[in-house]
């Protein structure tokens, strides 16, 4: 957990370890459940090397996969997430 007051390079701090040590990093964007979901998987696929990025119904299964790829990822998995950056499906 990182946290501080705005503008002081917490991003760049762990988007750079995540980068240099062969991890993952995810940062929240204002973007749909689905979406976010899909900017994820890409992400966690680039940095599994999996030759097509997986495919999540919900966070709860995101999660998981992540959890049991975990193991074979080089560096560290940095999800930065702002409050109020996901939003929900619209109807």
């Amino acid at each position: 957990m990182v946290s501080g007051r705005r503008r002081q390079g917490k991003t760049y701090l762990v988007e750079a370890l995540a980068r240099e040590s062969g991890g993952c990093y995810f940062g929240a964007t204002q973007a749909t459940e689905s979406e976010s979901l899909r900017l994820f998987a890409d992400a966690v696929g680039r940095a599994a090397n999996a030759p097509v990025p997986p495919r999540f119904l919900g966070w709860d299964e995101a999660i998981r996969y992540l959890f049991a790829v975990g193991d074979s990822l080089p560096g560290p998995v940095v999800i930065e997430n702002e409050l109020d950056a996901m939003t929900d499906e619209q109807a």
